[in-house]
């Protein structure tokens, strides 16, 4: 809320679930929504920044396969707001299918990934994933 996030949709599953519930909750003007599944919860945030909105989309590390075809697509075309994905993983995957480590995608697509280590450097580098796409690399 305090980087000016515009949109923020996701798919319900946990460990991700808690962003969209807390800030359903918020009474501050922004747009949230659940989705039917993680790429329409990613195509809506990307769509959204595409025109300049502050957009983020919350996912578990399954989620972030099912979105990368966009994903690998949007990193090279870009967007006017800032794009920030949420991904929770799930070590030992007790809530997955799976367990995976979704950091080797960002390098595998050639953007950054923010790794907080508690809730404050969580909000802090929400934040800087903002203003990194906006000025250093997902813009026109």
């Amino acid at each position: 809320m305090e980087a000016g996030v515009q949109m923020v949709t996701g798919y319900l599953g946990t460990p991700s679930s808690e962003v969209i519930e807390a800030l359903s909750q918020s009474k501050m003007e922004f747009h949230v929504q659940w989705s039917v599944n993680e790429k329409v919860a990613f195509d809506l945030a990307v769509g959204a920044s595409i025109v300049g909105a502050r957009s983020m989309a919350t996912m578990k590390n399954a989620g972030l396969n099912w979105i990368m075809d966009m994903l690998m697509t949007v990193v090279y075309g870009g967007v006017r707001g800032g794009l920030v994905i949420y991904v929770a993983d799930d070590p030992g995957a007790h809530y997955s299918s799976n367990e995976q480590d979704t950091r080797f995608v960002s390098m595998y697509g050639k953007f950054p990934c923010l790794e907080p280590s508690n809730q404050h450097e969580a909000k802090e580098l929400t934040k800087m994933g903002f203003e990194i796409s906006e000025k250093l690399f997902l813009s026109w």
